[in-house]
């Protein structure tokens, strides 16, 4: 489903997870009984001191804003990394970037220990480098109702240890200022992709990786954003400009939370593994098979097993159009050389949309996991709308006389006023982490099998299934 065209607040619900980091944390790790606890799931109720007007002062990040959205790799970033030599930042005045047709980047997802509060990008060091306090509230609250569970003059060091409320979460991300995507022995890049306000920040400490990796992993994803066309049957009328990325997996083969085969992935169990597996799909973009981020397209850490629905042809059949290359000094690693790029040609017009994960079984659970972020498209018409338009004075001498015109305000709204949000639902625990329900895998078929009033199977009359597709140690034996 494609949302259409561009209204004054880009406001839209759907499955990401910006806005929900407000559930005030007074309902969420209030002890009992103010958090009931059913034998299956754990349910929060909302205590009176949640919802009073000082709990809801956390501020989350606009994803439209500039300060949470992406920066294409510059051309001599792009060429290291074994991208063509058609991308570049038009922001850059550097000729090979404002010759370049294409915006290139490398989003990779990383497993990362999170507050439950955005105000911890507040800490000391980090706003710091925006100029401003990005999120002026107070971030959620203890269940007095008053005390904030993260204290912002805590120096960025001290994050881990010092912040509550703590979540395990799987983000998109990119690497700020000296960059090493694909580790010690590959490129070092001079900026990467993350927003200029995260190019130095040590991002590191929440991923395990140390201070010394900068940049921006986050749950929410921060944002691409992307230059359309409002006539895709005539785009030479308003150029669209492409977008290029390499969508690198990097979490651990682990499970995610809530993991339920039997659910997950039903008659084709059989290839429902391992549990890192990944694939990004740009939800209501323009966009060909091999890059629309298919169930069944799936792969895991260093590419190091893909799903049967690989696109292993030639372009543009049944290929890839655009691979990873050696790069500019041959530092790729050869096992990623050949990695697949997948190409968005932006031949669409303005319009709200977003990308998250997109693999077969396990697409709920890595979206609720995190795995989700905007993708904003404009074009010719929405930045008209958005421009002013300057008075023209009257000249009586000319031929014909020109009678003037007063200046016209800007119709839609830029800046503080263009906004970005996504509502998700979602269940945390006590301690912070995510809940998400989960079940046996039982064979319903079975002639044993004794089923209750829902339709739920008896645990001890069926028989159990075995899902994955290699035996023993899925952790083992799938790498």
């Amino acid at each position: 489903m494609r949302t259409r065209g561009s209204t004054t607040k880009r406001l839209i619900t759907f499955i990401s997870s910006i806005m929900m980091f407000v559930l005030v944390a007074s309902s969420v790790f209030a002890a009992p009984p103010n958090t009931e606890f059913l034998p299956t799931f754990a349910v929060e109720t909302l205590t009176p001191v949640s919802q009073a007007a000082a709990a809801w002062k956390n501020v989350a990040p606009n994803a439209l804003a500039s300060y949470y959205t992406y920066q294409p790799l510059t051309n001599a970033d792009a060429l290291l990394a074994g991208f063509p030599a058609t991308c570049g930042d038009k922001a850059s005045a550097l000729p090979a970037d404002q010759a370049s047709t294409l915006d290139c980047y490398i989003i990779t997802v990383k497993k990362l220990i999170q507050p439950m509060s955005l105000d911890f990008l507040n800490l000391t060091g980090i706003s710091a480098a925006a100029g401003a306090n990005l999120f002026p509230g107070p971030g959620l609250l203890q269940a007095d109702g008053l005390t904030p569970f993260v204290n912002q003059t805590t120096t960025v060091t001290n994050l881990l240890a010092s912040a509550g409320g703590m979540t395990s979460a799987w983000g998109y991300g990119s690497g700020g200022n000296n960059w090493q995507p694909f580790g010690a022995a590959g490129p070092t890049l001079a900026r990467g992709n993350a927003p200029a306000v995260f190019a130095n920040t040590p991002i590191g400490l929440t991923t395990g990786e140390g201070a010394g990796v900068t940049g921006i992993w986050h749950f929410p994803a921060p944002t691409i954003k992307g230059k359309g066309t409002h006539d895709y049957l005539n785009p030479q009328l308003d150029p669209p400009r492409p977008v290029l990325v390499l969508w690198q997996n990097d979490l651990p083969n682990e499970k995610p939370v809530g993991h339920d085969p039997t659910v997950d992935c039903g008659e084709v169990a059989e290839f429902c593994y391992p549990y890192d597996r990944i694939v990004t799909h740009v939800h209501g973009a323009h966009v060909g098979p091999e890059s629309d981020g298919l169930a069944v397209a799936w792969y895991n850490k260093n590419f190091k097993l893909f799903g049967e629905g690989k696109f292993t042809g030639t372009a543009p059949l049944d290929g890839y159009l655009y691979t990873l290359g050696a790069g500019s000094t041959g530092q790729v690693p050869v096992a990623l050389q050949g990695a697949p790029l997948y190409y968005y040609p932006m031949t669409q017009e303005a319009g709200t949309i977003w990308y998250h994960d997109h693999a077969i079984g396990t697409t709920h659970l890595n979206t609720n996991m995190g795995m989700a972020g905007f993708f904003p498209l404009t074009d010719s018409i929405e930045i008209a709308l958005q421009t002013p338009t300057p008075a023209i004075p009257a000249d009586p001498l000319a031929v014909p006389p020109v009678a003037g015109s007063p200046a016209v305000p800007a119709v839609l709204p830029t800046g503080d006023f263009e906004l970005g949000f996504a509502l998700q639902d979602r269940h945390f625990g006590v301690d912070g982490e995510m809940v998400f329900p989960a079940s046996a895998v039982y064979d319903k078929n079975d002639i044993n099998c004794v089923m209750d009033a829902d339709n739920n199977a008896l645990p001890g009359t069926c028989a159990r299934l075995h899902w994955m597709k290699q035996l023993g140690n899925p952790l083992l034996t799938a790498g």
